[in-house]
């Protein structure tokens, strides 16, 4: 919402310089730290309930992460201003009320 706000606030043009606002929300990725929070999970099932969240069936990668931010920093996103990107897999959209309760629920 942040930045839709600044966007529309008119914090997007200044002394001839245009300025691209945007940002990017990543869902679970597999980042140092949460492997360390999954090997330090006592139940063993962290990872598996990370996945299930995710309609994908997967957590997101780093790269793809840094492919949205190519992409916004490329001519093909010159166009693109005050939009949040959920690079999560649909992980927002999901309904869920606990972990592993996602669109691949164990039960």
């Amino acid at each position: 919402m942040i930045t839709y706000s600044i966007t529309i606030l008119g914090g997007f043009y200044e002394n001839n310089i245009n300025f691209v606002i945007f940002s990017i929300s990543p869902g679970t990725i597999t980042t140092e730290m949460v492997n360390q929070v999954v090997a330090e999970d006592g139940t063993g099932t962290l990872l598996e309930d990370f996945i299930l969240m995710h309609p994908l069936g997967r957590i997101g990668k780093p790269e793809e992460i840094g492919a949205t931010a190519v992409f916004l920093a490329s001519d093909g996103g010159v166009f693109v201003n005050g939009a949040d990107f959920r690079v999560d897999g649909a992980l927002t959209i999901t309904p869920r009320t606990r972990p592993g309760a996602g669109s691949h629920s164990k039960e």
